[in-house]
């Protein structure tokens, strides 16, 4: 599965995430067909409708033909024909208003959902990239003195930080079972990530496997199961 980046409409980077982020963060206004993206194998940056179909989005929407104005020529002797007309013209642009209204509450109510869901994702993606950029670090410590680091003096590196949501703890179980583990704090009580942590747990073959206490399996990163 490849990893893609883009420029939000704040010209922000995001990234790495997933085609399905990309194309929620388009349906949440985030980003449009403008917007610049890239991922491995690229050689440098493009518009993201070069990419629609590869993400999942289809072709781009032609613009809706808008009707050309016909004038009415009012007659002197037909003026209540003319009250008749702007009353006529009135309820179909009051009656085509509240059409709108419904289908922005329905497209808001498909986006919203997704954005947040696209967030969460990022949040849970940028902590696990935070942790990996650790391993090595870890790993060396662990080569070197035979045990597990239990601070970052031990291993000569800053603590992350993910906006301040993110909390990085460097944890010995003994018998060489390091753990990497990332607390993220949500934004809300009722946030789906309050509270929650991933772990990078070193195993007998030195490999460090992913796993987490979140609820919702459905946010994590697919190496994290």
């Amino acid at each position: 599965m490849d990893s893609w980046y883009y420029v939000d409409n704040t010209r922000n980077r995001q990234g790495p995430v997933d085609a399905a982020a990309v194309a929620a963060a388009f349906q949440a206004g985030v980003v449009n067909d403008d917007s610049l993206v890239w991922r491995e194998g690229l050689a440098q940056w493009a518009p993201l409708r070069q990419f629609r179909d590869e993400l999942g989005m289809g072709p781009p929407m032609a613009p809706a033909a808008i009707p050309p104005a016909h004038a009415v020529a009012a007659s002197p002797a037909g003026e209540d024909k003319k009250k008749n007309g702007c009353l006529l013209a009135a309820l179909v642009i009051g009656g085509g208003g509240i059409v709108l209204v419904a289908i922005l509450g329905i497209l808001a109510a498909i986006a919203l959902p997704a954005y947040q869901d696209y967030i969460i994702r990022s949040k849970l993606a940028q902590a696990l990239s935070e942790g990996r950029g650790l391993v090595v670090a870890v790993e060396e410590y662990y080569q070197s003195t035979g045990r597990c680091p239990t601070g970052f003096d031990d291993v000569g590196v800053p603590e992350p930080s993910l906006n301040g949501q993110l909390s990085v703890q460097l944890v010995s179980l003994g018998e060489g079972r390091c753990v990497i583990e990332m607390a993220i704090g949500g934004l809300h009580a009722s946030d789906a990530l309050a509270g929650r942590s991933l772990y990078l747990s070193r195993e007998e073959d030195g490999r460090y496997a992913c796993s987490s206490d979140l609820e919702q399996a459905k946010y994590l990163p697919s190496s994290c199961y």
